[in-house]
């Protein structure tokens, strides 16, 4: 966008430099050359202050990686906020459902209290 923005920059301004000797009528070919020269030689001078333009991309570029990355941060926290709920509700309620006799809790932790102390 910015590349853009001084290429129509330029285009615009050595229009209106040359615009006198490209457009008269009894403009000799030499007056015409002279006037391609100038524009190559303007075109020229941008090709050499280029490293400038893309060194400002760069930044740019830099500016919306980190602008993604504070984005996506900020989803990741929602997300896992979501989902360490779910899992506290996993842990909080550790059942699970039988059909013909109803619900069996999880004595998980229980059991592993005794299997620790059996291994001592």
């Amino acid at each position: 966008v910015l590349c853009f923005v001084i290429c129509s920059f330029c285009w615009f301004s050595i229009g209106i430099d040359n615009y006198g000797l490209a457009q008269t009528e009894d403009a000799s070919p030499e007056e015409k050359i002279d006037s391609i020269r100038l524009v190559s030689q303007k075109i020229q001078e941008l090709v050499k202050s280029q490293p400038v333009s893309t060194f400002v991309l760069d930044e740019l570029k830099q500016k919306v990686r980190e602008k993604h990355k504070q984005e996506m941060k900020q989803f990741n926290y929602k997300r896992n906020q979501k989902l360490s709920a779910i899992f506290e509700r996993f842990q909080k309620i550790r059942y699970q459902p039988v059909i013909y006799s109803g619900k069996h809790y999880d004595y998980t932790s229980y059991n592993q209290y005794f299997q620790a102390a059996q291994s001592r």
